[in-house]
């Protein structure tokens, strides 16, 4: 047995944006640590920085990627979502907005 997610593409196309516009908002965060180093700062400021910047940055990049990721799972596997297993539609379903996780997921014989 299947399983068929009932989500609106436009839904599904949101939830593309929001995952896009969530990695774009990292990696310009990461941007933003990197040019901190080129304010002409003391080298006791620089080792600190240097310290809490790297530590933010390695998080910064991999909540990008893992955005990105589930940005990219909306926008090239739709149609394989649409008939899939329950265990896949409810991990697409999980990664909807809060609005539109109440969207039905039913099974269906295929």
């Amino acid at each position: 047995m299947g399983a068929v997610i009932e989500v609106d593409d436009a839904v599904i196309a949101r939830a593309q944006r929001g995952w896009d516009s969530a990695a774009d908002r990292m990696c310009a965060a990461v941007t933003g640590l990197d040019a901190l180093r080129e304010g002409g700062l003391a080298p006791g400021v620089v080792q600190a920085l240097d310290w809490f910047a790297g530590t933010w940055r390695a998080q910064l990049v991999r909540l990008g990627t893992t955005a990105q990721h589930n940005a990219d799972a909306f926008g090239y596997t739709w149609c394989d979502f649409r008939f899939s297993d329950l265990a896949q539609a409810e991990r697409v379903r999980s990664l909807l907005p809060w609005s539109e996780r109440d969207d039905r997921v039913r099974l269906a014989v295929i």
